[in-house]
């Protein structure tokens, strides 16, 4: 059976243009002293804004099909955060002024301890879906992504935050999937793979587990 995508997805992918677009058009017609400040704002803190709102009225955890509302919220979610991941030197500059960065995260709906390290090239693929504990590390290259799209009966697409807890040091290269859980004060080796809804607790990966 032939896979095609979702036609709603398709739609979708087009918001980054329009969003942006609309931004640079309202900006045109505004005065000078105030252009450059309302832009900012469009582009920098009502997507943020935007998706925590969604996030928390109309929260999505579990595995849907591409077609559901569900999937197409989430889609619309990735959008919004699609700039920053065509340009991850924005959050690198973010990540260079101490607790800064986790501030960025809770602005999209994440559980960021202020004193908690991201290295360069960090990669969060679903900011709303991320906790990280005081004092946790995560090594250069790490891959937060709260969600797997999967073709085996047509597309769907699983769904879950993902938990890190306090005084972790997660190994450079790494990459963990939606719904994983890891302990407090545990280590994870260098180009670690944690795949869904498994748990790292005691030195060692357990299999998948129901997110709680």
């Amino acid at each position: 059976m032939t896979k095609r995508i979702d036609p709603g997805f398709a739609i979708l992918a087009w918001w980054p243009v329009v969003w942006h677009g609309s931004a640079v058009a309202v900006a045109w017609f505004l005065p000078a002293s105030i252009r450059w400040w309302v832009l900012s704002a469009w582009l920098l803190m009502l997507p943020p804004l935007l998706c925590h709102v969604v996030a928390v009225l109309w929260p999505v955890c579990g595995t849907f099909p591409a077609g559901s509302a569900a999937a197409r919220r989430w889609w619309w979610q990735q959008q919004m955060q699609m700039p920053f991941n065509r340009l991850p030197w924005i959050e690198e500059l973010l990540r260079l002024i101490p607790g800064c960065y986790p501030l960025w995260i809770r602005l999209w709906g994440g559980r960021v301890a202020l004193a908690s390290i991201f290295a360069p090239h960090v990669v969060v693929t679903d900011r709303h879906l991320v906790a990280v504990g005081h004092g946790t590390i995560l090594g250069e290259g790490c891959l937060l992504g709260s969600h797997l799209v999967t073709t085996s009966d047509g597309w769907h697409v699983t769904i879950a935050p993902i938990k890190i807890g306090a005084g972790v040091l997660i190994g450079a290269r790494s990459a963990i999937g939606p719904g994983v859980v890891i302990a407090d004060d545990e280590v994870v080796p260098v180009l670690q793979l944690l795949p869904s809804y498994s748990t790292w607790r005691g030195g060692r990966r357990h299999k998948a587990e129901t997110y709680d």
